[in-house]
C-alpha cells in the first residue's frame, strides 16, 4: 500500500514514474534534500535515456544516496561517470575540478582518446588515488599550449615540450622535473636545457603578453651553478627573447649582506648564477692558476700539438682534465660579453659561443 501510494504521488508530480526512480527516492531516506531542485535533477537522470550511464552508477553506489553524490553524478564529464570516479570525489567542486583535469589532459596529450581513458577508470585499483590517475596522464603530455621561440635543432638549448622529455630530464639532472609536468601542461612555465658540459636547466615563466622570462636556473643536482656556464646559458635565452628577472644586486655584495641579516633572497630569481664577489674570491686561485699555464703552454711550444679542435684553445691533446677546466674558465671569464661595453656585446657573445662549443667538442673527445 505504502508503495503504491508513493508510485501515486510520483505520478502526480512529475507525471511519470521512470523505473527505478521511487528506489533511489527510498535511499535517500526520510529527510528531504537540501535543495529541492536536486529531485528534478535525479528525475531527469532517471527519466531520459541519454541519462543511463549517470543513473547506473548511482545505482551502483552502495549505502545511502546523498545530495553530494546527486550533484557529483549530475556535473561529472560523460567519460569520468563510473563508480571508481564516484568513491573519489568528495564534492560537487571537485568533480568540477576533475572535468577540468580531463580537458587538459585531452587537450596536451594525443594518445588521450576518451576509449583509452574509460578503460584506465575501469581499470583503476583500489590503492590508486584520482590525483595520482590523472598525473599519470599527464606525464603524457605531447602537445604543450605555449612554448618560447627556440629553434627545435639548436645545438645549445633544447626546449622540453612532452612529459616523456621532462622525465628524461629528471633524471639526467637528478631533479623533480617530472612533477613539473602539469606546469608546462597549463602554459605556466616551460623547462629548457642547455646542451653544452656540464649541462644547466631553465626554468621560464609565461608573461601575461605571451612572453617569457628566465627565472631560475639548476645544475645537476641541484648543485652549485656556475656563474660563467650560466651567463653564457643567459645570454643565449636573451637572444631567442626570454630576459633573465634581475639579480637584485645593486649593492657590492648583495647576496652576503642578505644571508647576514637572515632574510635570503626572496624568491623568484634567487638563483640565476650572477656573479658575486663571493664567487669571484672563489674562482681566483685557479684563475690565477690558468693565466700561469696558458702562458707557460705559449712560451714552451709556441702552439699546442695535436688535434685542431684542441689547438683553437691552445690546449694540447693530452693535456689533463685539471688543466683543460682552469683553461676553459679562464677563456670564459676573458670573452664573457657581460664584461664588454654594449656596442661589443653581440661580437662578444658570438665568440662566447663559439669557444662555448669548442671546449664541448673537446669534453666529448676526451670524454671528460
Amino acid at each position: 500500500m505504502t508503495i503504491t501510494r508513493g508510485r501515486e504521488f510520483i505520478q502526480g508530480v512529475f507525471g511519470e514514474v521512470p523505473g527505478g526512480f521511487p528506489g533511489v527516492l527510498t535511499r535517500i531516506g526520510p529527510d528531504p534534500l537540501p535543495d529541492p531542485g536536486l529531485y528534478l535533477i535525479l528525475f531527469k537522470m532517471f527519466a531520459s535515456p541519454q541519462h543511463r550511464v549517470r543513473r547506473d552508477v548511482l545505482r551502483q553506489h552502495g549505502g545511502p544516496t546523498t545530495a553530494t553524490q546527486i550533484r557529483i553524478i549530475h556535473r561529472l564529464d560523460p567519460v569520468l561517470v563510473h563508480k571508481n570516479v564516484l568513491e573519489r570525489l568528495q564534492s560537487a567542486s571537485e568533480a568540477e575540478d576533475a572535468n577540468a583535469a580531463l580537458a587538459l589532459i585531452r587537450n596536451t596529450a594525443l594518445s588521450a582518446t576518451e576509449d583509452a581513458i574509460r578503460q584506465a577508470i575501469e581499470n583503476l585499483g583500489d590503492k590508486i588515488d584520482l590525483a595520482t590517475f590523472l598525473n599519470r596522464w599527464l606525464a603524457k603530455m605531447d602537445r604543450p599550449p605555449a612554448r618560447p621561440l627556440v629553434p627545435e635543432n639548436d645545438p645549445e638549448v633544447a626546449v622540453m615540450t612532452s612529459g616523456e622529455a621532462m622525465a628524461s630530464l629528471g633524471r639526467r639532472f637528478r631533479n623533480c622535473a617530472t612533477t613539473r609536468v602539469v606546469y608546462a601542461a597549463v602554459g605556466f612555465e616551460v623547462l629548457l636545457e642547455w646542451k653544452p658540459s656540464p649541462g644547466l636547466v631553465a626554468q621560464c615563466h609565461r608573461l601575461t603578453d605571451g612572453g617569457w622570462v628566465l627565472t631560475d636556473i639548476h645544475a645537476k643536482a641541484n648543485g652549485r651553478v656556475d656563474p660563467v656556464t650560466a651567463a653564457a646559458f643567459r645570454s643565449k635565452l636573451a637572444s631567442c627573447g626570454i630576459p633573465a628577472l634581475s639579480p637584485g644586486s645593486m649593492h657590492p655584495r648583495t647576496s652576503g649582506i642578505l644571508s647576514l641579516l637572515g632574510v635570503g633572497h626572496g624568491g623568484l630569481g634567487a638563483n640565476l648564477g650572477f656573479e658575486d664577489d663571493n664567487d669571484l674570491d672563489e674562482l681566483g686561485s685557479d684563475l690565477e692558476a690558468s693565466r700561469r699555464f696558458a702562458k707557460a703552454n705559449a712560451s714552451e711550444r709556441g702552439e699546442a700539438r695535436g688535434h685542431p679542435v684542441f689547438r683553437r684553445v691552445g690546449l694540447d691533446q693530452d693535456c689533463p682534465r685539471w688543466i683543460a677546466e682552469l683553461v676553459r674558465q679562464e677563456s670564459r671569464k676573458r670573452l664573457h660579453p657581460d664584461a664588454k661595453p654594449s656596442h661589443l656585446k653581440d661580437e662578444a657573445t658570438s665568440r662566447f659561443l663559439e669557444m662555448e662549443r669548442t671546449f664541448g667538442e673537446i669534453w666529448k673527445m676526451r670524454g671528460f
